[in-house]
């Protein structure tokens, strides 16, 4: 019986230290290693504290969904994530990972939408600078599905690059950058949080 006792108390006594935020922020960790995002695209140990980014569409709100065109089509009604900071700058990419890139192109990721120097600590995006209004591509000859992924990064200043059309033309430089490599040379933190959404092609 002492035995039984003991058990039940070890048990609930690591239940009660198991908090939900880190069973999200794990089952976040194995999807993204799952779509090899981790570490194709960077890499982060299991445990590391990217939360969930909240995205809303109109009738459906995004955890790793399956989408149709006409569901996304339009900006989300809501984006949202927790770890806004007084005094930190954050960025949002929404960045397609199966892009296929035109000939002798080494593009790999195509930016459907990417806001920078979001100010914490309320973290509205629409006092961000907007660097790709947001455009979601229509459906390519052979292809039925395409994964794109939200990303928030946190940066190391307020940058003032992200202002310079001649870095930023969102005409013919939706493709500038591999996610990876903006964290890197940007020197950004994260990615704080992230999302998902499988579109679908009818």
């Amino acid at each position: 019986m002492h035995i039984i006792a003991l058990v039940v108390f070890l048990f609930k006594l690591i239940a009660a230290n198991y908090s939900p935020d880190y069973k999200e922020e794990l089952s976040l960790y194995r999807r993204l290693a799952d779509h090899e995002v981790v570490p194709n695209m960077f890499n982060i140990t299991e445990g590391y504290t990217t939360e969930w980014l909240n995205v809303s569409y109109p009738g459906i709100d995004i955890q790793g969904s399956y989408v149709k065109l006409d569901w996304i089509k339009n900006e989300p009604l809501k984006v949202e994530w927790s770890r806004c900071k007084k005094d930190k700058y954050y960025t949002l990419m929404l960045a397609d990972i199966d892009y296929v890139p035109y000939r002798f192109s080494n593009d790999k990721h195509w930016y459907a939408w990417f806001i920078g120097n979001i100010p914490g600590p309320i973290c509205n995006i629409t006092e961000g600078d907007l660097i790709f209004p947001y455009l979601i591509k229509g459906p390519e000859h052979g292809i039925d599905s395409h994964r794109y992924f939200y990303f928030v990064w946190e940066q190391y200043i307020y940058d003032e690059e992200f202002k310079n059309p001649k870095r930023f033309n969102p005409n013919t430089k939706r493709t500038y950058l591999e996610v990876n490599l903006w964290a890197e040379i940007f020197n950004m933190d994260g990615p704080v949080a992230a999302n998902y959404f499988v579109l679908h092609y009818d």
